[in-house]
């Protein structure tokens, strides 16, 4: 691949003039307030970021008109693939000769399978990968080593200060690419950004401190835990979009009949293995359930159900998106908002965002009408076994795989279980 940025692309895209007067910014400064006038393009203005898109699309134009194919743009970042076996240099010197003639100016300029961008080093060959992945976005150990020390100083903290807050808020926006079950997380840290700049403003002051949110809290713990043992790399995944559906499904279910447990189905359409599990609640987990109101009760059987399902297969779910069904409101609600004031809910919620974490899987939480849509995981809560499989063979064609509570798939058993799915 070869890439190069243009350097102050928004900056040189002249400004309208008319445009002028919403380029002034208020700051708080030594002496009272003052106005900043930026007479350029500015990043992050929308008006900017609409004429470099006119720009860029004149650009891709001009190298299409040049046979300068395989190129592709973000932002102000391109980038040209290039095909094995191709002359790599003749395509690169062909690139930057036509962005030369076209008056664009580049720097940064590279060539290779490792390059840097949005604050990350990608490696698209990565050699001997541990974990196998083919392609991989790693964390500048510098960088990794700071933001360890931050958020383990940040957890311990009762209060933070409102230059804290938005620091602890940009490093976890940047952490969520590598870690996407805590991008709900950075929701609270915005919240409670709002609030210390509210107190400033209240006092008249640049900055504030407030107490730290029991949501804020659980952001806190969720970073300082994955970057505990974290080696700076994560693998490079697509998330959802139009084209980019779930590669794999799951539906829980939790029964609140006593006798009763859980169940949960899996779902991979491309290897055509249906695994499920079915589980009997123990008499503490039901007792700490039934301590909240009824609706609380429901929700927390349901979140444990969801925990078990993560526990069950999230080896399998590695790098993957994910969607996950539930039928219980107040549970989907909950893993959404990263939190609840049920102390054994946030304890399933925190470690199924850990587990889901350490294993990069984009998880969706969605809810569906149980008797319709979710039958399979139904029975398994109810422990009917031999209803949950006849279901299960007139629902998907194959055979449900049941897997011993308790127990987590690997992905060598995942191929043998597949090979039974495809002769059944």
């Amino acid at each position: 691949m070869t890439f190069a940025d243009v350097p102050k692309a928004f900056k040189l895209n002249p400004a309208n003039p008319a445009l002028l007067p919403l380029h002034v910014t208020q700051l708080a400064g030594p002496h009272g307030i003052e106005y900043y006038v930026e007479r350029c393009n500015t990043f992050g203005w929308g008006p900017s970021e609409w004429g470099w898109q006119v720009e860029l699309a004149l650009i891709e134009w001009c190298l299409e008109r040049r046979r300068v194919t395989q190129t592709r743009a973000y932002v102000d970042n391109f980038y040209r693939l290039h095909p094995p076996g191709s002359d790599v240099r003749a395509r690169a010197q062909l690139f930057f000769d036509s962005m030369g003639e076209l008056g664009i100016p580049l720097h940064e300029e590279g060539t290779g399978t490792v390059f840097g961008a949005l604050g990350w080093d990608f490696d698209l060959d990565p050699v001997d990968h541990p974990r196998g992945w083919p392609m991989v976005l790693k964390c500048r150990q510098d960088k990794l080593g700071f933001y360890r020390s931050r958020f383990c100083e940040w957890e311990r903290c009762p209060s933070m200060t409102l230059k804290d807050i938005e620091s602890a808020q940009g490093i976890a926006q940047f952490l969520a690419t590598a870690f996407p079950a805590g991008a709900a997380y950075v929701a609270p840290l915005i919240a409670l950004a709002k609030q210390a700049k509210a107190v400033a403003r209240k006092r008249g002051s640049a900055t504030a401190t407030v107490r730290v949110s029991d949501e804020a809290r659980e952001t806190l713990h969720f970073f300082a835990a994955m970057l505990a043992e974290w080696d700076g790399t994560c693998p490079l995944t697509c998330g959802f979009g139009p084209a980019a559906p779930p590669e794999c499904y799951g539906w829980v279910d939790a029964a609140t009949v006593e006798g009763h447990g859980c169940g949960g189905v899996f779902w991979d359409p491309d290897r055509c293995v249906l695994l499920g599990f079915a589980r009997r609640w123990t008499p503490e987990e039901l007792e700490r359930a039934e301590a909240g109101l009824e609706r609380v009760s429901t929700g927390c059987l349901e979140s444990l159900g969801v925990l078990e399902w993560i526990l069950t297969f999230v080896l399998l779910c590695e790098r993957r998106r994910v969607l996950l069904c539930a039928d219980n409101e107040a549970a989907v609600l909950a893993h959404r908002r990263t939190f609840s004031s049920s102390g054994p809910m946030r304890d399933a919620l925190r470690t199924c965002r850990i587990e889901a974490g350490q294993q990069h899987v984009r998880l969706r939480l969605r809810q569906v009408e149980g008797a319709r849509f979710n039958p399979i995981a139904d029975a398994l809560s109810h422990l009917r076994v031999e209803e949950a499989k006849c279901m299960a063979r007139k629902l998907f064609g194959v055979e449900l795989t049941m897997v011993p509570a308790g127990e987590t798939v690997t992905e060598a058993a995942m191929v043998g279980m597949a090979t039974r799915g495809r002769s059944a």
